[in-house]
């Protein structure tokens, strides 16, 4: 089963709904807070059956990093200068490469990295996302924050996409912030700056 995680400042709020659809793919987890990358994994780890851990202890194997204001909500907090992308993990680092942590926890998912230079036009991208959607694979987008905030934030979040709909170029996300609705309606755009990730559970 693939398990893409896609990368990319991908456009702005249309609508934002908290009703569960009826065809949505996934059941939706909150996210503790710096946890969104955690949790996204976890929401996908449900719908394929694999066990749950804590997202406190996934995104500490991932490199969570986190404000020293808000440490307290933490059992073992790492805490340190705020990285570019916002505090949260850090998987973009060798030694949190997510490869190494699923080996050493036990999840049996494999990574694989896609550039974005692989898509060469929007058409492209929406192609490999409608497939991908059309077989029940699962996706993460990373996008900044701002984005879905309609600011200039240039924080790093992660959400799952659970529908795209071309003719109307639109995506449909379940974004886990407990600040925010869960199911947003997300229009996207031509951007394409950023890696892409395959994961792919291993068979046990």
């Amino acid at each position: 089963m693939d398990f893409p995680i896609l990368r990319n400042n991908m456009g702005y709020n249309k609508n934002m709904k908290d009703v569960t659809p009826k065809d949505t793919r996934y059941i939706p987890f909150t996210q503790q807070s710096y946890c969104c990358v955690p949790t996204s994994i976890s929401i996908v780890m449900y719908k394929l059956g694999i066990p749950l851990i804590p997202q406190e202890l996934l995104g500490y194997h991932l490199g969570l990093v986190v404000g020293k204001k808000d440490k307290n909500l933490f059992w073992n907090p790492v805490t340190g200068e705020k990285p570019g992308t916002g505090y949260g993990t850090r998987i973009s680092k060798k030694q949190y490469n997510a490869n190494l942590i699923f080996k050493k926890l036990k999840i049996p998912i494999k990574v694989t990295d896609y550039p974005i230079e692989d898509f060469k036009s929007k058409k492209d991208l929406v192609s490999f996302i409608s497939s991908c959607v059309k077989q029940n694979k699962n996706l993460i987008a990373f996008l900044r924050s701002g984005i879905l905030n309609n600011n200039k934030k240039m924080n790093g979040h992660a959400c799952v996409i659970d529908r795209i709909y071309p003719a109307k170029d639109t995506i449909r996300l379940i974004d886990n912030k407990i600040t925010s609705l869960i199911f947003i309606f997300f229009r996207y755009i031509n951007s394409l700056n950023t890696p892409l990730f395959d994961f792919r559970e291993q068979q046990t």
